[in-house]
């Protein structure tokens, strides 16, 4: 009272302590979706702060492979090249041996014929070779960054895909709360 000492104020309350339940339940159900939302907040920083260099490493690997793709045509003409050497290198092996044993015949012409032709040929093959050789070169360059962009990429994706896997989870379970917050009030 004003007049007195002040602490001659009693209070006095009944509770039922079944319907109050309710309201232990409905409280704890919303204190989990605020910790909920707060992690989902904290998240959500964590990965907007990823995302720029996700892209990055995204875009990294994309030039690598177009890189892979632009330089194959040559890469593989090199090759092609190369092999056709090896079989036009054997050729003219053989041809000697056949030129040495063919001296002094009619067929020696014709032998000795192929034999140059063919000689002709494998320096053709050189110049092909030498000239698609950078190319290859750059192929085979293009590949080794692809292959580290491709492994760091991956490592780095894994742990943003992580986030966003556990990001979607947390939604599910907060609209899975508010769901049951709203049956429960119908």
């Amino acid at each position: 009272s004003p007049s007195g000492s002040g602490d001659d104020v009693s209070v006095a309350g009944i509770v039922d302590l079944e319907d109050a339940k309710g309201f232990v339940d409905a409280f704890g159900r919303d204190t989990r979706i605020y910790a909920l939302e707060e992690k989902l907040i904290t998240l959500d920083i964590a990965l907007t702060s990823k995302q720029r260099k996700h892209e990055a490493l995204s875009a990294r690997l994309k030039e690598a492979e177009e890189k892979c793709r632009k330089f194959y045509p040559s890469y593989k003409s090199c090759i092609d090249a190369t092999m056709r050497r090896r079989n036009v290198n054997r050729r003219i092996a053989r041809l000697k041996g056949i030129e040495e044993v063919a001296r002094g015949t009619p067929k020696h012409g014709k032998v000795l014929e192929e034999l140059l032709g063919s000689e002709r040929y494998s320096r053709m093959l050189d110049v092909e070779i030498a000239g698609r050789k950078h190319a290859a070169d750059s192929w085979r360059e293009a590949i080794r960054e692809k292959l580290l962009a491709e492994d760091e990429f991956k490592k780095y994706d894994a742990g943003y895909q992580e986030i966003v896997r556990e990001m979607d989870k947390i939604r599910s379970e907060i609209e899975a709360l508010r769901n049951t917050a709203h049956t429960e009030q119908n």
